[in-house]
């Protein structure tokens, strides 16, 4: 079972908040999942993800460093992880037009989840972001991993050498 900074307020802000029905399809449920359910989750996604990226965050306060992996799964569920304790920051459903809550899934869905990534870059001077690595891309689409490389502005990397 996976350990939580904040189970109970995720829980409430995602599948118990806007995202109701979001998550039942994403699970195939008919209505609103168990906290349980919720709480199982980033370890599901981090098990059978198709993209997984680490985030170096310095603080502004002693210059900590915290290293968090982030994962997405094919039901564009996302899931954040402390690298050191491997404590859950968040897990949420990633959507293809933020705020719209679609349910499918689609290549736009794929590009706009790594589109999520070079936004979170863009602006790491004011969250504490300074790198991002692909540590593995599951996906074969030769396509989409040349998009991908192109979003993040970077090469395809995975297990720390460019390919």
């Amino acid at each position: 079972m996976a350990n939580w900074n904040d189970l109970r307020g995720h829980y409430l802000k995602h599948p118990a908040g806007s995202c109701k029905n979001c998550w039942a399809v994403a699970l195939g449920l008919p209505a609103v999942i168990p906290e349980k359910l919720y709480s199982d989750a980033p370890d599901a996604v981090r098990a059978e993800h198709w993209l997984e990226i680490e985030g170096l965050y310095l603080s502004s306060q002693g210059g900590r460093k915290l290293y968090c992996q982030y994962y997405v799964d094919n039901r564009m569920l996302f899931a954040c992880f402390e690298r050191d304790s491997q404590q859950v920051r968040t897990c949420y459903r990633l959507h293809e037009v933020p705020r719209t809550h679609r349910t499918e899934v689609t290549m736009q869905s794929y590009m706009s989840a790594v589109n999520r990534f070079g936004d979170m870059l863009s602006v790491r001077g004011s969250k504490g972001l300074v790198a991002l690595v692909i540590k593995k891309v599951r996906h074969k689409n030769v396509d989409f991993q040349r998009n991908l490389a192109i979003a993040l502005k970077t090469g395809i990397v995975e297990n720390g050498h460019s390919k």
